[in-house]
C-alpha cells in the first residue's frame, strides 16, 4: 500500500500559504497554473476519499463540470470557494 500521508501534508503547507493573487501564476507543469494544481489535488482528494470509502464518484468534486472560459482557467475562478477548508 503506498503511504500518501507524506505527501498530502506537504501539500497541505504549500496550500495553505497560497494567497488569491497568487493562483493563476505559473508552475513547473507546462501550461499549468496553481490554480489548476489546486483544482486537480483537489478532484484526487475526493477521488481517493471515494475510493477509500466506497461511496460514489456522483457525490463528490467534479473537475470535469462546466466551468468559465479557458482564459480564465488558472485564476482560481473554477475553484470551490471553500477550497481553502476542503
Amino acid at each position: 500500500m503506498i503511504d500518501l500521508v507524506p505527501a498530502a501534508r506537504g501539500v497541505s503547507m504549500l496550500a495553505v500559504g497560497v494567497q488569491d493573487r497568487q493562483l493563476d501564476a505559473p508552475t513547473p507543469c507546462a501550461g499549468k497554473t496553481v490554480g489548476d494544481l489546486l483544482d486537480h489535488f483537489m478532484g484526487l482528494a475526493v477521488a481517493f476519499r471515494d475510493a477509500a470509502t466506497k461511496a460514489s464518484m456522483a457525490s463528490g468534486y467534479d473537475d470535469q463540470r462546466p466551468g468559465p472560459p479557458a482564459d480564465t482557467w488558472g485564476s482560481g475562478s473554477r475553484l470551490d470557494p471553500e477550497w481553502r477548508l476542503l
